[in-house]
């Protein structure tokens, strides 16, 4: 036996003695989605037209096809109405939602919201406790582990305001943050359902070692807000009403690279919009006709006997198709007529077929007392009762209001 194989024998032995180093984990793709807040669709009003399942669920696809080991957590606050629950919890089914972080909206709604999720095979997770007594289903666990097939795993932790104090509220969050370190969680999410300086608050009073790699932080924002790192831990900000996804890419010793965009564009995915679509249809059906008779206040026809001309260009306005615009869509609905239907809005009942919408009563007061006594002035109604940064978010008076002045000031020929 030679030197030259006893040296190398020997080498070899000693390095198999060495202990095993730790592997870094590969890398980690992961979206994030929520906030939809019973925010099935944009109402493609000529507003905020960002948001909606169906066109998440199709960028979810086309990311799936980018990374197909993506993991996709939802980040919590569905909804309050039991139908649109069904219809939300069936859309993140179908997408394939790993895990969600509850909010205080989803804890308030548990009783209801506890059988969807088990029955879609959702799981979900919150450190704040449920209201004593509040429901006989079990509460959800603090934490979870996620991971797409073979990869790494992501440990997520959702926090909110409820029964805990600040303190308390810290404590628990870092016990759950290390305990999903000690089960092998290769990378920490943190979804901070609190107000921004609260959250802040709280990611400071943990320890180095609890530290989550990233925060997203539940806004009421209509926009994404850009990513931003804040003591070593990446921050971001969802917009509300599912308007917005972020997706990022973990590594070890790097910061996580993200992108966050607006769900402004793109196409809507057939089987979730179909769902949506029947959601709505359901509505529909259940609405009562509208009923024969005179509504109770002065309709256009009453102003025209004096107003003739102005009636005229009103009928030419897409004001006076208010109601028509959502029946042709088949989004005439309560929640929609509330703003396009002004007599659904004073009687509760819908406006029968003719020019109806938004009308003269819609921008006028005192309009009653004008028609019996002309020579009364009608009073001016703010616009913004219905053009609320919400659904009219490019609304300015000098720019559309000018269009409805050029109707109240036409000419007889």
């Amino acid at each position: 036996m030679t030197r030259r194989y006893l040296l190398t024998t020997a080498l070899l032995g000693a390095l198999l003695a060495l202990p095993a180093q730790d592997t870094p984990p590969p890398p980690l793709h992961l979206a994030v989605i929520g906030l939809t807040l019973d925010y099935l669709e944009p109402c493609d009003c000529g507003g905020q037209n960002a948001g909606g399942l169906a066109r998440r669920a199709a960028l979810i696809a086309e990311l799936r096809r980018e990374w197909p080991d993506l993991v996709l957590v939802d980040a919590g606050d569905l909804g309050q109405d039991d139908q649109r629950l069904a219809v939300t919890t069936r859309a993140l089914a179908a997408v394939g939602v790993d895990g969600i972080a509850l909010g205080s909206v989803d804890l308030d709604r548990w009783a209801t919201l506890a059988p969807l999720l088990r029955e879609r095979g959702l799981a979900a997770s919150s450190v704040t406790p449920l209201v004593p007594g509040l429901t006989t289903e079990p509460a959800p666990p603090a934490s979870q582990i996620v991971a797409a097939v073979g990869g790494p795993r992501l440990g997520v932790v959702s926090v909110a305001e409820g029964l805990l104090s600040g303190a308390r509220l810290a404590a628990a969050t870092q016990a759950e943050l290390l305990a999903l370190r000690g089960q092998g969680a290769a990378y920490r999410l943190l979804v901070a359902h609190l107000p921004r300086a609260t959250a802040e608050r709280l990611v400071d009073a943990l320890s180095p070692e609890a530290r989550p790699d990233v925060v997203v932080l539940a806004t009421d924002n209509d926009q994404p807000a850009l990513a931003r790192r804040r003591e070593g831990v990446t921050w971001v900000l969802l917009a509300h009403k599912g308007r917005s996804l972020a997706t990022m890419t973990l590594a070890p010793g790097a910061e996580p690279v993200v992108r966050h965009t607006l769900v402004a564009t793109g196409e809507r995915e057939a089987l979730v919009q179909g769902w949506v679509d029947s959601y709505f249809a359901a509505l529909r059906a259940g609405q009562a006709p509208p009923p024969a008779g005179a509504a109770s206040f002065p309709r256009p026809e009453a102003c025209a006997k004096c107003h003739g001309a102005v009636v005229a260009a009103w009928q030419q306005h897409p004001h006076a198709r208010a109601v028509a615009t959502l029946e042709e869509r088949k989004r005439d609905v309560a929640a929609c007529l509330r703003c396009h239907d002004e007599r659904l809005r004073r009687d509760g009942v819908r406006s029968a077929a003719g020019p109806r919408g938004v009308e003269c009563a819609s921008c006028h007061d005192k309009l009653a007392e004008h028609v019996a006594r002309p020579e009364s002035r009608p009073g001016r109604l703010a616009c913004d009762r219905c053009h609320t940064a919400e659904h009219s978010p490019r609304w300015q008076a000098e720019t559309y209001g000018r269009s409805v002045a050029e109707v109240c000031r036409a000419k007889a020929p």
